[in-house]
């Protein structure tokens, strides 16, 4: 099988020895021409346009400094779309825009030309050992028909859903790389500004239960469960640390701009009663912010026939999945109150609930949970149940929806349904809305 790389710099060079030490027949191509004689003197053919290097590949990996140029690679005149055969199959390996991905993957569709976008996560070095992460998004036949191809470039080659997947999953390990680095910078500057030489500080932090971690590894176990309770480390006691180091860098005037965000967070979290549970439960601020859905329930799945990213048949099938959901929505003690109930007769009902009600439609795409928050509040104002009311109105400040939306959606139901049952919505929504303290 020929293959064909464009990108020749400190990290596509190594891929692409490694592709000849593999034994492929492969084309090359580069702005710089000169680039290609070490290539060329293992065995390689240099290919003297996009469009020659794109007739004789039936697989074409690109590596490119950033979206324009991997747009103009694609589908500019003398592009790979145009020249491509159909059912070959083009990786580009560029960190890259999941919007600029997904456009020159559509053109390429209309020619029978199948795109997955595939970012690596290496150093130059990973790339010329074979040690990459790349985290591939598209077609997943596509997939698994090249994963042996793949794995010569890299160790760590991962399926992460539709196409733009890739990048970003790139993109969150790079941003989140980038905010822990400014976080570590503000906390050594404060040290040593206190008296500690950097050295002693950096070996004393990680002595740490979080220096002595890999970052990531406790925030599986909680944020992505949301399993806050019982804590392994009490917001309240997380706050008092925070706001003494902040303290300090106030009499030090050290500014603390990532550690003054994260201590709105915090207090926010205090606000709503949240010190009892773990400190990462503030975490969950973000997820309402961003009005998505949760990360354990929208990991990426397999492409659906409509397109777009679907919950994948492997978490649907998955009992754990309903349970997720009802937790994010309710809370823990909803939960905990809910299996109390259960008993040997009733238990295939509250399966029924939790594993279908909840993992599978509350989980899909079509629209977002708040929306579903607003249109349950709305039918249960109509048939006129408060008991259950009041859970879902609780849901729908969770999945935030707002007093003011809340107020609406109410008063929009009693124009159909008569004041009698909007009386005692307004009723069980002012009782939810004073326990937060979200009115007088």
């Amino acid at each position: 099988m020929k293959i064909g790389y464009i990108g020749l710099g400190v990290m596509g060079a190594g891929m692409v020895h490694n592709l000849i030490d593999a034994g492929h027949d492969v084309y090359i191509h580069d702005l710089d021409r000169d680039r290609g004689a070490e290539f060329e003197s293992r065995g390689a053919t240099w290919a003297d346009s996009i469009a020659e290097l794109g007739r004789e590949s039936a697989v074409v990996f690109t590596s490119l400094p950033g979206p324009v140029q991997m747009r103009a690679v694609g589908i500019d005149e003398g592009g790979l779309v145009g020249s491509m055969a159909p059912g070959s199959a083009w990786f580009d390996l560029t960190t890259n825009s999941p919007a600029t991905v997904r456009e020159v993957h559509a053109a390429a569709a209309e020619r029978g030309v199948q795109v997955l976008d595939a970012p690596v996560s290496g150093r130059p070095a990973g790339a010329r050992s074979g040690k990459l992460a790349i985290y591939i998004g598209g077609d997943v036949g596509v997939y698994d028909q090249h994963r042996e191809l793949l794995d010569t470039i890299g160790d760590r080659v991962m399926y992460v859903g539709g196409i733009g997947s890739g990048n970003i999953a790139k993109l969150a390990h790079n941003c989140a790389s980038i905010s822990i680095r400014a976080a570590i910078a503000e906390v050594m500057s404060l040290g040593v500004k206190a008296g500690m030489e950097p050295d002693t500080l950096w070996a004393a932090m990680r002595q740490g239960a979080i220096g002595r971690a890999r970052t990531f590894d406790s925030i599986g176990k909680r944020y992505l469960q949301q399993a806050y309770e019982p804590p392994s480390f009490a917001l309240a006691l997380a706050d008092k640390d925070l706001r003494l180091a902040l303290e300090l860098a106030d009499e030090l005037d050290v500014p603390m701009s990532v550690a003054r965000t994260a201590q709105q967070d915090y207090r926010e979290a205090l606000d709503r009663g949240w010190g009892g549970k773990d400190s990462q439960s503030p975490m969950q601020l973000q997820n309402e912010r961003g009005r998505r859905r949760h990360p354990a329930v929208g990991r990426p799945g397999r492409q659906g026939a409509r397109g777009g990213v679907t919950v994948s048949d492997e978490e649907l099938n998955d009992d754990s999945l309903g349970r997720r959901v009802l937790t994010e929505l309710m809370g823990e003690t909803y939960l905990r109150e809910k299996d109390a109930k259960r008993n040997s007769f009733n238990d295939v009902l509250h399966d029924y609930s939790a594993d279908v009600c909840f993992g599978r439609v509350w989980s899909r795409e079509g629209i977002d949970r708040k929306q579903r928050s607003i249109l349950n509040i709305a039918i249960l104002t109509a048939m006129n149940r408060p008991n259950q009311l009041k859970n879902h109105v609780e849901g729908a400040l969770n999945n935030g929806c707002t007093p003011a939306e809340l107020k609406e959606v109410l008063l929009q139901t009693a124009v159909y349904c008569g004041l009698p049952a909007a009386t005692d919505a307004f009723r069980v929504a002012e009782g939810v809305l004073r326990e937060r303290g979200l009115i007088d």
